[in-house]
């Protein structure tokens, strides 16, 4: 007997649970198929101020109030870490870390370690609540579509049969539907070269209790309540700890190591000894995880980045984590997803009311993602190069915080505008922003790293024009940019005040234009609204 639905979608993490359970709540018939069931272990961690409001902004604008990140944080807390910065310590080959060579950007609090096997799992039973049939355990064997343009067929390995109108991707690399219809490029066009390892750990221990105390490195936060990367020349590590704060029962790390995959190509040598056998060139790094221990089986990949050359298609979209991805630098990945599955669900629903899934009317994601994919491999590159050179790499942290604020302020001022009945300003905004002036800085700054890649121009050198670049640039009030001299960034109540007082005097009509309708005292009450668990 064949099962019929309206939509069907193809993975069940984050992104395709989150569609399921608005497509459901919205009386859609939804089917959630997984080759694999949960709990399970996956990436995708950390999230950032972007993430965070941007969830928030789904759990209003659909109405759905268990996706609000507070009540997410309440639900999870025991097992998910807490995320009030985000450090960067750099290391030479060799040599002790020298405390001078760390930058650190601290937030506001808001932020979290997702333990995805927990949040996973609780956004599945979320899905389910509010209507959503799951299969799990549901190996696909073969899915067709129709010449009649309205139907798609899907069967299973155990000769389970279901169709629908319409289906949605969210299985990531391993996209059937990418293979299906060769959607792949190949080889991708991104900048970006790096293969990871990874896994979770017990027993790694605190940066400051066995390299630097706070009072030695002087950043203002500890690295061990926030997201710790080591960066060295060719590659970076991420440490983020689910047993930073005292109502954690959760003893475990999540660790990665990200490497140049052209400068150290994936070798048959065991993942947990490559590991440490790269680590060990590194004496400040190797102190921290001398006495770690690993709870799941290493994963090592050859190239991590993947691109596709379209995401929609007759009957059919991918998600945006299903089209490509890049590298987990900057955290940026979840932030992706949260928009796109926005865009679909609203894209759907209409589909489903007009009962018309023609690939025109989703001809639109292709631009969105492209874009998305673009700009978070023009920062990750940047940044992976400029890892070549400390003080280059502490200018490349000025250029990402750019793009990072400006698109978070444009969402929160979005947001604000949802809740005063503007629903489209909210609907639109995505990380790529509206503020054309980003896009060239971005596009400038890039330019320097890529000569600093080809040898035509000194990491030197290229500091110097990128610093010069950031005194240009007029897209934010001086205390909302990273200080290249404190080499930290910290953000304070009063900064929403100077950024009114630089809207008004300091900055273009241009940009002004893009910033209508801030309001400090309603934005800071924004932010501290997705505080509160």
């Amino acid at each position: 007997m064949q099962e019929k639905y309206q939509v069907i979608i193809l993975g069940s993490g984050m992104a395709g649970t989150i569609l399921g359970t608005i497509l459901a709540k919205n009386k859609v018939k939804v089917l959630i198929i997984d080759k694999g069931s949960h709990p399970k272990f996956t990436i995708g961690e950390s999230t950032i101020p972007y993430t965070t409001q941007a969830i928030a902004g789904i759990s209003d604008l659909f109405d759905i109030p268990e996706l609000h990140p507070g009540v997410i944080g309440q639900k999870l807390e025991r097992s998910c870490g807490v995320k009030k910065n985000v450090s960067f310590a750099y290391h030479h080959l060799g040599q002790e870390q020298q405390k001078d060579q760390i930058t650190q950007a601290n937030l506001d609090g808001a932020e979290l370690h997702f333990f995805r096997q927990d949040l996973d799992s609780y956004l599945l039973h979320l899905a389910i609540h509010y209507g959503a049939v799951v299969k799990q355990n549901c190996q696909i064997s073969d899915i067709e579509f129709d010449s009649n343009g309205k139907d798609v067929f899907i069967a299973s390995e155990k000769g389970e049969k279901f169709s629908g109108l319409y289906v949605v991707d969210a299985s990531g690399y391993s996209s059937v539907l990418a293979k299906k219809f060769d959607l792949r490029e190949k080889p991708t066009h991104l900048k970006t070269h790096t293969r990871t390892l990874f896994t979770h750990m017990l027993d790694v221990s605190q940066f400051e209790a066995c390299v630097h105390s706070q009072k030695v490195h002087g950043m203002p936060g500890n690295f061990h309540e926030g997201t710790l990367h080591h960066l060295f020349d060719g590659g970076w590590m991420w440490v983020i700890p689910f047993n930073n704060h005292k109502n954690s029962t959760n003893p475990l790390c999540s660790v990665g190591l990200q490497l140049d995959s052209r400068r150290f190509p994936k070798t048959d040598i065991p993942p947990e000894q490559e590991f440490f056998e790269f680590i060990s060139q590194y004496p400040s790094i190797y102190e921290q995880f001398k006495n770690a221990k690993s709870v799941r089986e290493w994963i090592s990949t050859d190239r991590l980045q993947y691109s596709s050359k379209k995401c929609v298609g007759d009957r059919y979209c991918l998600l945006h984590h299903s089209y490509g991805f890049v590298d987990p630098l900057f955290s940026r990945g979840l932030a992706s997803t949260c928009d796109c599955v926005k865009h679909v669900a609203q894209l759907i629903l209409e589909a489903v009311k007009d009962n018309d899934f023609s690939e025109s009317r989703f001809e639109e994601l292709n631009e969105i993602y492209s874009r998305l994919l673009d700009l978070n491999d023009e920062l990750v590159y940047g940044a992976l190069i400029s890892f070549k050179d400390f003080e280059l790499w502490k200018t490349w942290h000025g250029v990402w915080q750019i793009p990072e604020f400006v698109s978070f302020f444009e969402l929160a001022i979005a947001r604000l505008k949802f809740k005063e009945g503007d629903r489209e300003a909210f609907l639109k905004i995505d990380q790529f922003g509206n503020i054309k002036e980003v896009n060239y800085f971005l596009k400038q700054a890039v330019k320097e790293i890529e000569q600093v890649e080809k040898g035509t121009l000194s990491p030197e050198a290229a500091q110097k024009n990128l610093e010069n670049l950031l005194e240009q640039v007029n897209l934010l009030p001086e205390g909302l940019k990273f200080s290249l001299s404190k080499r930290s960034f910290q953000t304070r109540w009063w900064a929403m005040l100077e950024f009114v007082h630089w809207l008004n005097f300091k900055s273009s009509p241009e940009v002004k234009q893009y910033y209508e309708g801030f309001k400090p005292m309603k934005t800071y009450q924004l932010l501290k609204e997705v505080a509160k668990r």
